[in-house]
């Protein structure tokens, strides 16, 4: 779901963040917190994202999150092929309507629940050469 990069802007950002909120974390800590976001292909929105669930979710009165609180986040979205769409459907497990193709940067669309797309911002669908939709 996150298309943007990891910039060293964002990694300050997202430090500081988890610094403002955790301040007993120390600086070897932040550190191998970082190398950490960098090696597990983290982008600037994901930090943040990542930063701002712990401190929304951390529980522990005065205690410091370990590197896997932070690290252990990961926003999946269940995407479905237009084969699988179908399948559901005709099971009754889904309506139709509930779904629209997102560009996920292949040839074909991945359809993901409407109300995802809105939430995530995701990228609409756009069939090469039409324009429109699929």
């Amino acid at each position: 779901m996150y298309r943007d990069e990891l910039t060293a802007e964002g990694l300050v950002r997202a430090l500081g963040r988890a610094v403002q909120a955790f301040p007993s974390l120390s600086k070897e800590q932040l550190e191998i917190l970082k190398d950490r976001m960098i090696e597990n292909g983290f982008t600037d929105q994901r930090a943040i994202d990542a930063v701002n669930h712990v401190i929304d979710n951390f529980e522990g009165w005065n205690k410091t999150p370990n590197i896997a609180n932070f690290i252990g986040f990961d926003r999946r979205i269940k995407t479905l092929t237009h084969r699988e769409l179908n399948l559901k459907h005709d099971k009754g497990e889904i309506e139709w309507d509930d779904y629209v193709p997102v560009d996920v940067g292949l040839e074909k669309p991945k359809w993901v629940k409407r109300e995802e797309v809105v939430r995530y911002g995701l990228k609409r669908w756009v069939s090469p050469g039409t324009g429109a939709g699929a």
